[in-house]
């Protein structure tokens, strides 16, 4: 499981709302959650089921937030 947090405080209240979106290799999936913090934050968390790179798009009011679109390698996975 992965996680990061978007702050969205300067723009509140966020005007079009908070958009996530992961696209991964074929035949692989993220699951994605996206917890609103009720402080103008949000906590993203993902967890990918296979290697390879995956593409995350982060927008606010159908805006990319600067960095966006996100590639993300995921080359192991260690077990609990």
């Amino acid at each position: 499981m992965n996680e990061f947090t978007v702050d969205c405080r300067s723009v509140r209240p966020v005007i079009g709302g908070l958009k996530v979106k992961i696209k991964g290799p074929e035949r692989s999936t993220a699951q994605l959650n996206i917890i609103d913090n009720k402080n103008g934050t949000f906590k993203i968390t993902y967890k990918p089921t296979s290697t390879g790179t995956y593409t995350m798009t982060v927008k606010i009011a159908d805006e990319n937030i600067p960095g966006s679109p996100f590639a993300i390698r995921v080359t192991e996975f260690l077990s609990s």
